[in-house]
């Protein structure tokens, strides 16, 4: 069997849990993070932010410039990747504190359980080019020979199956 599992590639159905991801802005930013690189922009995050934000929009005036927050960023990364835990720095906990509140809302909202984030404590925070750090409760694809773009995609796939139907639908991703 093993021989057989070696001769043939992964596919996306061979995964392992408790996979830590790097998610980056740039594919610049992913040349040390090996294969747990991913790319933001490929990933089905960009929904909830803008769901989260338009939660507590104010309507009735105009737009400002920045709609999402951090902390809608953050929730939205959390949920979109399920995030069991997250990478922050000491004075990023009552942002992940709001995140985890947020999600709580919506998650109540709609009748769907979310767990959580947990704090991962780090020195400092990688830098602008690096959005995020954390260990996913998604089974992630095994093949390290992916390249970010590809386990990028086969990551978005997993996500988008893995979301409760109502927050899927919410987030305009069903």
């Amino acid at each position: 069997m093993n021989a057989i599992r070696q001769a043939c590639p992964p596919t996306p159905c061979e995964t392992v849990a408790g996979y830590f991801l790097t998610v980056a802005r740039e594919p610049s930013a992913l040349s040390d993070a090996g294969a747990e690189g991913v790319l933001e922009a490929l990933l089905p995050i960009r929904p909830f932010a803008m769901l989260l934000a338009a939660r507590r929009a104010d309507w009735n005036e105009r737009s400002p410039a920045r709609f999402a927050d951090a902390a809608d960023w953050l929730a939205a990364t959390i949920v979109a990747l399920q995030l069991a835990e997250v990478d922050v720095a000491l004075d990023e906990l009552p942002l992940l504190d709001v995140a985890n509140d947020r999600l709580a809302a919506l998650a109540g909202e709609l009748g769907v359980a979310v767990a959580p984030a947990q704090p991962r404590l780090v020195r400092e925070f990688a830098g602008a080019a690096v959005t995020r750090r954390g260990r996913s409760r998604l089974a992630q694809p095994v093949d390290a020979n992916l390249s970010a773009v590809a386990r990028s995609c086969t990551l978005a796939a997993c996500c988008r199956a893995a979301l409760p139907a109502p927050l899927a639908r919410a987030a305009g991703l069903a």
